[in-house]
């Protein structure tokens, strides 16, 4: 006897069972990413799409509704190409299942194939070859010989060789995988969900109590599996697209041809699912605030993510013993980030009903119009602990120890999240500190930068710890304000000096005090007289040798930031560090106009 037919509680259990054997096998599926891009993260992606299903999902004993909560759950959390085609093949699942409470094995084989059928209708330009390709063979298998499955058991048991054929011609199918003698990545996930499956439905490994041991995958995947390679620094195929950009979409009426039209100008790996009237979307594109700006005309923007696919290539690029991270407030060029091999966290933007993520996410240019739109006012908000841990454990994995700084704990709570997840770093033996640099925008950004230089001139961990706290204390910054109308409305500054201002028309000079609190300095009714303070306040610093460096950041008029620079270099003898406009999250609170001197000593 076997089993007949399966209900929610059966679908859920089986699905966890499958789950558990690609988490179990992540680190191999992300050492054998070399498709679409060799970023590493199938494994993980799939791991966090599947893991979406099982904590969120609500299951019953109805297939039907257990199912569409299952989708629903793994829809809102798909990661990467892999997990959102799985995502959309779960869904799949639920909406051909329509209100049964049970399905017989027949009437799994005839939504399974529907849903295969599907998947070629979200992904904009389908890849043979790839998990879409084992998922569509399966699925085939499955319908021509429906006569000879009775139960669950069989259908997993005689499909299965079908699914390891099917991934072990995925190396013949594409270039890129015959080069390196590898099966894809996505495929091989999915061959082992249906393994997992397979083993919970014949009780493989189970100790005497009933519960599962852990399920090893079998000879065939072993052999499939074989070619593990060493490390990244063996695939040097990279895509022309950096980013990999993905966002749920809601409150829109859009068609998804009208979204996956909108997204092929951006990239390629496009793929535009929908559930229920959410849209999830993936692209790979150069510049992803130009991908968010465009999408945010169909609807309303959530749990947008951006992952730089060339970031394995840069860590195995610069070989450093020491992982350098900050979080986006810190104000410094791209090219100085690069260089440097710095990892920076950002911090999100919610304006309206869309959510933005800071620096790469949206533009200046659209964060200043948001910002003077007279109904809402844009507020941002800090990484969450996930993506904070995401970071800091794929660091882990490649440096000796991780160094953060981050900005002032006065001003923000990133710092205490950068500690949770850097205790539990430390509970596994990882070396990781992470500084409060007291500081905010440029300043940090200098912070930063020496920091880099340190551990580009091999200074151990304990060297570079003291060191950046020595400088630290002393960094300033000195911003001219516009208006002090911004700042009133952060709390940076004691709101009640901030709120006057504003209501006087006051510029105003604000700074940092040495526990890293806002402070006002200085007030006038003109922006002439604010900037000759500062002149005068970086010329006695300069004349008392106080100056070993110092960086100009601005907010939107580079030319008067130009008049400024031109000035400091007059007044030092030297132009400075770095020029960068602020990221979006400090120009919420400082506003248009505003240009900043920091200095270190």
């Amino acid at each position: 006897m076997g089993t007949e037919f399966m209900n929610g509680t059966d679908f859920y259990r089986l699905f966890t069972s499958g789950a558990e054997l690609v988490i179990r096998n992540k680190e191999k599926l992300n050492r054998i990413n070399v498709f679409p891009v060799a970023d590493g993260d199938t494994g993980s992606n799939l791991e966090a799409t599947m893991r979406s299903a099982i904590e969120f999902a609500s299951v019953g004993p109805s297939f039907a509704q257990t199912a569409l909560s299952m989708a629903e759950a793994i829809v809102s959390g798909a990661r990467g190409n892999s997990g959102i085609i799985f995502a959309q093949y779960v869904m799949g699942l639920a909406e051909e299942s329509g209100d049964m409470d049970r399905l017989h094995v027949s009437d799994f084989i005839n939504i399974n194939a529907s849903s295969a059928r599907k998947l070629y209708s979200a992904v904009s330009r389908p890849v043979e070859g790839t998990m879409l390709t084992v998922i569509r063979s399966w699925s085939e298998y499955l319908e021509k010989n429906r006569e000879e499955i009775r139960t669950f058991e069989d259908l997993y048991e005689k499909s299965i060789d079908t699914a390891y054929s099917a991934l072990k011609a995925t190396t013949g199918q594409l270039e890129v995988l015959k080069k390196h003698n590898l099966v894809d990545s996505g495929g091989s996930g999915f061959v082992y969900f249906l393994e997992g499956i397979k083993n919970a439905l014949h009780s493989i490994g189970q100790d005497e109590s009933g519960n599962n041991n852990e399920n090893h995958e079998s000879v065939q995947m072993e052999s499939l599996m074989k070619n593990l390679p060493a490390d990244f620094d063996q695939h040097e195929e990279s895509s022309i697209y950096r980013y990999c950009c993905e966002c749920l979409i809601t409150g829109t009426i859009s068609q998804s041809q009208d979204i996956r039209e909108a997204l092929e100008k951006h990239g390629d790996s496009v793929i535009c699912i929908e559930h229920g009237g959410t849209f999830h979307v993936h692209v790979h594109s150069k510049h992803p605030d130009k991908v968010f700006e465009d999408l945010s005309s169909f609807g309303s923007l959530k749990r947008p993510k951006i992952d730089d696919m060339h970031l394995i290539n840069r860590i195995e690029e610069k070989n450093h013993s020491i992982a350098l991270v900050t979080d986006s407030i810190a104000d410094i060029p791209d090219e100085i980030i690069d260089k440097y091999d710095i990892h920076v966290i950002p911090l999100s933007i919610q304006s309206a009903e869309s959510t933005y993520i800071d620096r790469i996410g949206i533009s200046r240019q659209k964060i200043y119009e948001e910002m003077r739109r007279k109904d809402s006012y844009p507020t941002s908000s800090m990484p969450n602990d996930i993506q904070v841990m995401e970071r800091l454990e794929l660091l882990s994995g490649h440096y000796g120890s991780i160094i953060a700084v981050t900005v002032s704990s006065r001003l923000s709570g990133v710092y205490d999240a950068f500690q949770k997840s850097a205790a539990k770093l430390r509970e596994k033996g990882f070396q990781i500190k992470v500084i409060d640099s007291r500081l905010n925008s440029a300043a940090q950004g200098l912070l930063v930068m020496r920091t880099a230089q340190l551990i580009e001139e091999g200074r151990d961990f304990d060297s570079v710890v003291d060191a950046v706290k020595s400088i630290s204390e002393k960094t300033e910054i000195y911003v001219a304000l516009s208006t002090l109308k911004n700042v009133s409305r952060s709390g940076r500054v004691p709101k009640k000096t901030a709120s006057i201002g504003a209501a006087l028309g006051l510029k105003a000079m604000i700074s940092l005090d040495s526990e890293g609190n806002g402070t006002v300095p200085f007030v006038s009714l003109s922006r002439a007289s604010l900037l000759d303070k500062m002149y005068n306040l970086v010329r006695e610093k300069a004349r008392e040798g106080e100056i070993s460096d110092y960086a100009v950041s601005y907010s939107g008029d580079y030319r008067k930031a130009a008049d400024f620079v031109e000035k400091l270099e007059q007044i030092t003898g030297r132009p400075p560090a770095y020029v960068c406009e602020i990221s979006s999250v400090t120009a919420l609170h400082v506003g248009e106009g505003a240009v900043a001197v920091s200095i270190t000593g």
